[in-house]
């Protein structure tokens, strides 16, 4: 058997420092959107044939990370 690795979209982007544990991500359709207590928010939208259901979000110090898996071969 052969082993492929599946296709993903990522995207990051800059998050005010200690902003992890109280950044809110919401889902709507293929729009991701951001928002933290202090004001920001950054709004992005997801390719066609990603799969939502496969989200994983992580932020890294000031660094947010999105992978969204490719839906099919």
């Amino acid at each position: 058997m052969i082993n492929t690795p599946q296709r993903i979209f990522a995207v990051t982007c800059v998050v005010p420092r200690d902003t992890g544990e109280r950044l809110r991500v919401q889902v709507e359709g293929r729009t991701v959107t951001l928002a933290a207590p202090d004001g920001f928010e950054r709004t992005f939208n997801l390719p066609r044939g990603t799969a939502t259901q496969g989200l994983h979000w992580q932020v890294y110090g000031d660094v947010f990370e999105l992978r969204a898996p490719y839906r099919g071969p």
